[in-house]
């Protein structure tokens, strides 16, 4: 066994792990971003495995293993992402990229049909690279003697991805006679949320997010990086920087003195609830009252109009999930268009399966989040009322589960939600998830 200190591999680990996630935010721009070898070789991953007595060492190797498939394969990364902006040189698309179609299918007002067929046209040069960077991560994963499965699933194994999925189906299930029949651009377009544009500023600002919050101590000590803002095309926007507000503030609110390894998870399930979380809040009438300024029935309207919003981005989160772990196990493509049925009621072509929507290692975590989150909602509203986000107290404790806890788990409600309940527990009611529920009142209000 190699000797070599715990607290300086911990140190390279999130140095590494820091450089890795900025790449990814920021849109894989620029060339990958040095994984040092020390923090991701196989042979540090087996020395690890060897230390007993040490609490620190078997949490270094979970992050040492993910580190280690992300530096055999950050190339493949990068060139699965590059593939997305080549513009096509096909007679039937020229000069069309995936990146180019899928923003026109997302922003256009016209022609989206057009620009959709013309999508999945020049997808499969983009699906082949992802394919290639999947199979590449699970054979990396393969010579660390692991199932990439255990890597990037850990924090929700059980219940696994298909069944996570299915309860995030059925949880919307219910609610989906307001989205069925819709075309995929149709339900895209509900997706944005632009019908809810009442009392939101013209331009997205950090400024603003962390207004959202009031003047409590949520992000006192703590500096984030928004990295660039999106432009706001609806509600949905502002709800995905609030999302990636929320795990950039669990991401850097880490306790004192406690290495990473300890602190957080390689895939952690923290930062993915955590964005939900804070996206979640447009599902509050309070939000729309208190800071957009609304009245009381405009702001029960606007919530309802993002509650339609909100079931397809559930609905495509389970999607990606799905389509991920289709890849994953090593599964045909050809099964995508049934997938996507299952989903969204309209079937796409095998090529745009992990492309469009864009699936990715994090794709199931982000699912998992969203169960986690409501949970997470309904505590928050009982502690501390529908205004929770504002005040100061709830601030406090969000940042003492930030610094307390290491939650590694789904929680029961997630788990009850995709496995049923536990042996010996009263069965759920039909509409027993807390998702469910949390949709069916914003519809309702």
């Amino acid at each position: 066994m190699t000797p070599f200190d715990l607290l300086e591999l911990d140190r390279l680990v999130s140095a590494s792990r820091a450089r890795v996630r900025s790449w990814r935010r920021g849109g894989h721009v620029g060339d990958p971003p040095a994984i040092e070898r020390a923090a991701s070789a196989k042979a540090t991953y087996d020395d690890l495995r060897g230390i007993t007595g040490d609490p620190v060492a078997p949490r270094l190797a979970e992050h040492v293993a993910a580190l280690a498939v992300d530096r055999v394969t950050i190339a493949d990364e990068a060139r699965a992402m590059t593939a997305r902006r080549v513009a096509s040189e096909s007679a039937a698309a020229p000069g069309v990229s995936v990146a180019s179609a899928a923003r026109s299918v997302l922003e256009a007002r016209t022609n989206r049909d057009v620009r959709m067929r013309e999508l999945a046209l020049v997808a499969r040069p983009a699906h082949e690279a992802a394919r290639v960077w999947v199979d590449r991560r699970r054979e990396a994963a393969r010579l660390l003697g692991l199932d990439l499965a255990a890597i990037e699933h850990a924090p929700f194994t059980p219940p696994g991805i298909a069944s996570l999925a299915e309860a995030a189906l059925a949880a919307t299930d219910g609610a989906s006679g307001e989205i069925a029949g819709e075309p995929i651009v149709g339900l895209l377009d509900r997706a944005v949320a632009a019908d809810a544009g009442e009392g939101w500023p013209a331009r997205i600002t950090a400024r603003f997010t962390r207004e959202v919050f009031g003047k409590g101590p949520l992000f006192d000590g703590v500096a984030i990086d928004l990295g660039e803002l999106p432009p706001a095309l609806g509600a949905a926007s502002f709800a995905r920087v609030l999302a990636r507000a929320g795990r950039e503030l669990s991401a850097r609110d880490r306790p004192a003195g406690v290495p990473f390894a300890v602190a957080r998870d390689a895939f952690d399930l923290l930062e993915a609830r955590r964005g939900a979380l804070f996206a979640g809040l447009l599902l509050e009438p309070a939000f729309h009252a208190r800071r957009l300024g609304l009245g009381a029935a405009r702001a029960r309207e606007q919530t309802r109009k993002v509650a339609r919003a909100a079931l397809v981005w559930v609905r495509v989160a389970a999607l990606r999930a799905l389509a991920w772990s289709t890849l994953v196990a090593g599964g045909r493509s050809d099964a995508y268009p049934d997938i996507v049925e299952r989903c969204l009621g309209r079937p796409l072509s095998p090529d745009l399966c992990a492309v469009f929507p864009l699936a990715s290692p994090e794709s199931a975590l982000a699912l998992a989040g969203i169960f986690a989150a409501t949970g997470d909602r309904v505590v928050y509203r009982e502690r501390f009322d529908e205004d929770w986000f504002e005040n100061p107290r709830a601030h406090e404790a969000l940042r003492h589960e930030h610094h307390a806890a290491r939650p590694g788990d789904l929680g029961p409600e997630a788990r009850a939600a995709a496995l049923g309940p536990a042996p010996g527990a009263s069965q759920a009611p039909s509409q027993g998830s807390a998702l469910e529920r949390t949709l069916a009142e914003a519809l309702a209000w």
